[in-house]
C-alpha cells in the first residue's frame, strides 16, 4: 500500500530540494558582487514653457561608471 501519488516526492525531500536551490542562488549572488561592473547611462531633457526657442532649453548627458568591490582576501 502506498500513500500519495506514485512517483511523488515526500514533503521533506521537496523542502530539501528547495532549500538547496536557495543556497545555490545565494552563493551565485554573493560571488557576482565581487566581479567588476561597467555601466553606461544616458539621459536627456527639455525645459520649456512653449517658447519658440525651445532648442536652447534642450540638454543631454551620457557617461560610464565602473565599480569593483574587493573582498578582504583580495587585499591581503
Amino acid at each position: 500500500m502506498t500513500l500519495g501519488r506514485p512517483g511523488a516526492q515526500s514533503g521533506f525531500m521537496e523542502k530539501y530540494r528547495l532549500d538547496s536551490l536557495n543556497v545555490e542562488v545565494g552563493l551565485r549572488s554573493f560571488n557576482t558582487q565581487y566581479k567588476p561592473r561597467l555601466d553606461l547611462f544616458m539621459n536627456g531633457g527639455l525645459q520649456t514653457a512653449g517658447t519658440p526657442d525651445w532648442y536652447r532649453h534642450f540638454g543631454w548627458s551620457a557617461g560610464l561608471t565602473f565599480g569593483w568591490t574587493f573582498s578582504a582576501r583580495d587585499l591581503l
